[in-house]
């Protein structure tokens, strides 16, 4: 996403950010293209690097391969599954016998 550099937020391969020159709050994205100050993720119009909404409920109708799993995310794909290892996800994860790490989801049967 953004690096933070004294007060301008750039993007990371963005080599013409200048120091203390912060850019505009960026809006919802209303195309494909994003603006100069980046464009926030939108159900209709989210393209590549576009800036993931803060509120999960938000992400709805963005792609996980575009915005990453949060915790409580509303989005299908993105519901905790059964833990796979002894790190948990970004959505959290459903213990099992086999893998139970700190904070995992305990199942409901």
């Amino acid at each position: 996403m953004y690096p933070t550099t004294h007060g301008c937020q750039c993007f990371e391969e963005d080599i013409d950010c200048i120091t203390n020159n912060p850019l505009p709050n960026p809006e919802l994205c209303k195309s494909q293209t994003i603006p100069a100050q980046g464009c926030i993720c939108t159900s209709s119009y989210h393209p590549d690097k576009c800036i993931c909404p803060s509120n999960t409920q938000d992400l709805n109708g963005i792609p996980s391969s575009q915005c990453a799993c949060e915790a409580n995310d509303p989005r299908s794909e993105c519901a905790a599954t059964q833990c796979k290892s002894q790190t948990i996800p970004a959505q959290g994860c459903i213990c099992t016998s086999s893998y139970h790490p700190d904070k995992c989801i305990c199942p409901s049967n």
